[in-house]
């Protein structure tokens, strides 16, 4: 797997030639964060693929609902072959929910965190 590197700001990263991508276990876990950043209904050619972030997660389901719908986002990324631990904590105040996960891949494990 190849996967363009993105810069702090979420950006692609050009210029650099090969040392623009990244592969393996990284690749993997850089895919699990944009696909958690990707919203439903923002990429236009697919407006069901993203999250429901703000329509059936934050403040509005249930705890266990939220898990459910992120773990299968992690699930239904290229490269994901299952999930060893997962740790998610809410912040019912800033309403932002922080995800730390081992996931197994087809290159090896790899950790990731995530806060939205």
């Amino acid at each position: 797997m190849m996967y363009r590197r993105l810069d702090s700001n979420g950006d692609y990263v050009f210029g650099g030639n090969a040392n623009d991508f990244l592969s393996g276990t990284i690749a993997v876990a850089q895919a699990i964060r944009t696909r958690l950043r990707l919203l439903k209904n923002e990429w236009w050619e697919d407006l069901e693929g993203g999250l429901p972030l703000f329509d059936k997660i934050l403040g509005y389901n249930s705890q266990e609902s939220a898990k459910k719908q992120i773990i299968d986002r992690i699930l239904g990324t290229n490269g994901v072959t299952s999930i060893v631990t997962s740790d998610f904590s809410y912040d019912a105040d800033t309403r932002t929910i922080t995800i730390e996960a081992i996931v197994d891949t087809e290159y090896g494990n790899t950790s990731f965190s995530y806060t939205m």
